[in-house]
């Protein structure tokens, strides 16, 4: 380098300070979204991101076993549905396509 300037040491990172995995909350988290994500699927819903051409913007929608759109899905529903939100999973449950 120039200047007499020189690069700080990089942190050392010990191999006993990696955790085996994520804490358990994390664990919790994973385990009811995947009850989530079986519920939706028996009931034959999914949900799907998508990319608008026109915009570059995220599209998020529920949709049937055939792929037809039932609703269109905000970022904060979609957080909400995967946290298990019961009434969000009632709501849809008996959606038909728009």
């Amino acid at each position: 380098m120039t200047g007499g300037m020189s690069r700080p040491p990089a942190p050392s990172r010990r191999a006993d300070s990696i955790p085996d995995g994520p804490p358990p909350q994390v664990m919790d988290a994973i385990a009811l979204a995947a009850a989530v994500y079986e519920r939706m699927a028996a009931d034959g819903r999914e949900v799907r991101f998508e990319t608008d051409p026109n915009s570059g913007r995220l599209v998020i929608s529920l949709r049937d076993a055939r792929g037809a759109a039932l609703a269109h899905l905000s970022a904060c529903d979609v957080v909400d549905l995967a946290a298990g939100a019961a009434p969000l999973l009632a709501r849809w449950a008996d959606a038909t396509s728009c």
